[in-house]
């Protein structure tokens, strides 16, 4: 079965470091897109129903005026995608900030990049 999963984070070098250690962890039946904006990260999230992610990855600070809370409650609308954050600040200063968003879960920075892996291949549907 076909999945996506969606990295945002305005460190493109970070988004394209993790995209090519999962193309290389995962089957070769998914997709994975990148963004380093919101707005590009909203883009991808709202293509037609069988493009959206079913994971979506996204950093909290951006350099913008805007979070990644605001991708999360994007992704949050298309009931399939599983929403974590990354960050690298502690957290309980991320919980108090992302309070009544419905998080699947927290990396803090700096992660082993095993542990993201195993965490996205556990909730896609592969064999």
């Amino acid at each position: 079965m076909p999945w996506t999963v969606l990295i945002a984070d305005d460190d493109a070098q970070l988004c394209d470091s993790l995209a090519m250690g999962l193309r290389h962890e995962l089957p070769r039946s998914g997709t994975i897109h990148t963004a380093t904006s919101i707005d590009e990260a909203v883009r991808l999230l709202d293509a037609a129903p069988q493009d959206r992610p079913l994971f979506v990855l996204s950093d909290y600070n951006f350099r913008e005026a805007r979070t990644g809370v605001t991708i999360l409650e994007r992704a949050a609308r298309h009931a399939l995608s599983t929403r974590w954050l990354m960050s690298g600040e502690n957290e309980e200063e991320i919980a108090s900030k992302t309070e009544g968003l419905a998080l699947d879960g927290l990396f803090l920075k700096p992660f082993v990049f095993t542990t993201v892996a195993r965490e996205i291949a556990r909730r896609l549907p592969i064999q």
